[in-house]
């Protein structure tokens, strides 16, 4: 069933809902109970407009209430405004970051699907993956590789992550070396066999062995051969 009210010259029907069909019958007869109450916001002007936003409504003898909202408030609509043109602001903002970034973004070489950038990047054109032009260079924990990866700030971007082990196996090239004896294009400089990966099992971590292309797991602790190599999504 609904239940009517008049406000001024407006006049609004909503459901009230009643599961049992006696129940609503019984709140058929002792309508005369029903209370309603206007929210009203003060708009200011040459005169205050007061402005029904909600309606509330309750039945004296059951205690029921229910709530209408009839019309957002206008400061609500303010803010929802506000944060519309924030996040269309940001996005062009992002929008002219990127492509004043592409008009000093220059290729400095290539390896079939890998492309090296002027700002130590190298992005893997099959997968989409930009990967740091080197490791850290050093022996390092998964712990202290996971943390590298994450403060990387390579080309200036700060969404650098820790590989999965899958990512690791895509740049393995049996038919390739780089100047340090590892199967992996040379625009990629490996400096040890196998960089740490971002899957864990207990207290150890994954890596691959870019010597022999081989998945391995280590002690997250260990640190001899174990490399940090940042990489992103290039989109």
């Amino acid at each position: 069933m609904t239940f009517d009210f008049l406000q001024g010259h407006q006049f609004w029907s909503t459901w009230w809902n009643y599961d049992d069909r006696d129940r609503a019958k019984d709140f058929y007869l002792t309508r005369t109970y029903l209370k309603a109450e206007g929210l009203f916001q003060i708009e200011e002007g040459a005169a205050l407009r007061p402005k029904l936003t909600s309606a509330r409504v309750a039945h004296l003898a059951t205690k029921e209430t229910r709530e209408f909202p009839l019309e957002m408030p206008a400061t609500f609509r303010e803010i929802e405004q506000f944060a519309r043109f924030q996040l269309e602001e940001g996005t062009a903002q992002a929008s002219r970051k990127k492509a004043a970034k592409m008009l000093t973004l220059k290729e400095i070489a290539n390896d079939g699907h890998f492309i090296a950038y002027n700002d130590g990047t190298v992005l893997d054109t099959r997968t989409n993956l930009m990967w740091a032009a080197k490791d850290n260079g050093a022996n390092i924990n998964w712990q202290n590789a996971r943390r590298y990866c994450e403060n990387y700030r390579g080309g200036g971007y700060s969404d650098w992550r820790m590989p999965t082990q899958n990512e690791l196996t895509g740049l393995y090239d049996k038919n390739k070396k780089n100047r340090h004896g590892y199967r992996v294009t040379d625009l990629i400089e490996i400096t040890a066999c196998c960089p740490w990966a971002s899957e864990t099992r207990g207290s150890e971590a994954a890596t691959f062995d870019f010597n022999v292309g081989k998945r391995d797991w280590d002690p997250q602790s260990f640190g001899h051969d174990g490399r940090a190599l940042p990489v992103r999504s290039g989109k």
